[in-house]
């Protein structure tokens, strides 16, 4: 499980703010909160709280999951099915392992032609 970094989660506060063309103001009066604080939130001079940290998720048109992590759940999710796959093929044989990847080439191209 990957650890809680307030760092990364200002640093993207501040780079989605900008990304959406806001001002520090502007997301300020967004989530009703004074312009110095949303400043000193996102140079991680102060922490927030959940209710913040959700008023800015939904400012700035993200989920809490992505502000936290930098990932959706969705992605999150897909992480760690990976995971466990990984863990089982762990305890294959190389030419166990080459079989199990034609299998699934050949599963994907199916998979594609029949979305087409």
């Amino acid at each position: 499980m990957r650890e809680y970094n307030k760092s990364d989660v200002c640093e993207r506060i501040r780079n989605l703010r900008i990304e959406k063309k806001l001002t520090v103001e502007q997301l300020a009066e967004l989530i009703d909160m004074h312009p110095n604080s949303v400043s000193n939130i996102q140079n991680g001079k102060v922490g927030m709280s959940s209710e913040t940290l959700y008023s800015i998720a939904q400012a700035l048109d993200v989920s809490l999951d992505f502000l936290v992590t930098g990932r959706e759940k969705e992605n999150i999710e897909i992480y760690d099915e990976l995971h466990s796959i990984i863990e089982l093929l762990n305890e294959c044989k190389l030419k166990d392992l080459k079989k199990l990847e034609k299998m699934i080439r050949v599963f994907l191209e199916v998979c594609s032609e029949s979305n087409e």
